[in-house]
């Protein structure tokens, strides 16, 4: 039957409030003095309950350390690392009945004056492309780190953004330094990349030559290729329905007619 209203109660376990503050220590003649590293917390008591104890640790769920603290409402939990940002929950019993966790609370420790110590950020990003022909269009994909209020990317080229992953076009060939700043309560951070804009690589100009252009049937001709520019594929057409992807073929028209013969190149430019 308790087991059955302890279960019922668990839903009004929680923690209120966490209060990250200075704690006043009196000793060896010292009025006061700033503790850090120190964490206290309130919270509503749970009909039945005997007792709680806190969980707390440096990962969401997942707690390294346990407290006890009775009957008491309140714990001050000390020992913290100062700048680290701790996660606490509380769990009810009664005997050897337990409750399950409460909701969670989560802060930044205190350091010495009650301050908390808050770790810059870090700038992190990656691109979708480093280098290329303009135009070059590129994705700035945010990877930072921390706690981070502001963005401002230079691209470089002039133009900005404040954006956390923004898009860019560079219209003109270059080398470019991007930068991103982070900006946050701890501080702020940079990191770079180059961006290495080529010139456009023109496409290729189709052109060739034969050996006769006239003759009876049949009649062989030979095709040489007189194409500039970069080129990764030829492709002819000799008007019959016969076709090649040779640099210099040849040919063999076995029907009288007039056939019109087309060669069209590809390259990185275009075709």
């Amino acid at each position: 039957m308790f087991a059955d209203r302890l279960t019922l109660k668990n839903q009004r376990v929680r923690l209120m409030t966490i209060m990250l503050g200075v704690a006043l220590l009196a000793m060896f003649g010292v009025v006061s003095s700033s503790v850090a590293g120190t964490a206290t917390l309130t919270w509503n008591g749970v009909e039945g309950a005997s007792g709680y104890r806190v969980f707390y640790g440096t990962s969401s769920r997942s707690y390294q350390e346990v407290r006890d603290v009775g009957v008491q409402t309140n714990a001050t939990v000390t020992n913290l690392s100062p700048g680290t940002r701790y996660f606490f929950a509380l769990q009810a019993y009664a005997g050897s009945l337990n409750s399950g966790f409460s909701e969670e609370v989560n802060g930044v420790v205190p350091g010495a004056g009650g301050d908390p110590v808050i770790d810059p950020p870090k700038a992190l990003f990656q691109t979708s492309v480093n280098e290329g022909e303009a135009p070059l269009r590129v994705i700035f994909s945010d990877r930072s780190e921390g706690d981070i209020d502001s963005w401002f990317w230079r691209f470089g080229d002039g133009a900005t953004s404040d954006q956390p992953s923004p898009q860019h076009t560079y219209q003109q060939p270059g080398q470019y330094t991007a930068v991103l700043e982070v900006r946050g309560p701890g501080g702020s951070d940079s990191q770079t990349t180059q961006i290495r804009v080529l010139e456009p690589v023109p496409p290729p100009v189709a052109g060739f030559s034969v050996d006769v252009s006239s003759g009876t049937a049949p009649l062989r001709v030979r095709f040489t290729d007189g194409s500039s520019g970069a080129i990764s594929t030829r492709q002819w057409s000799f008007g019959d329905g016969g076709s090649s992807g040779a640099v210099n073929p040849e040919h063999t028209y076995q029907a009288p007619g007039t056939y019109s013969v087309q060669l069209t190149v590809t390259g990185p430019g275009g075709q």
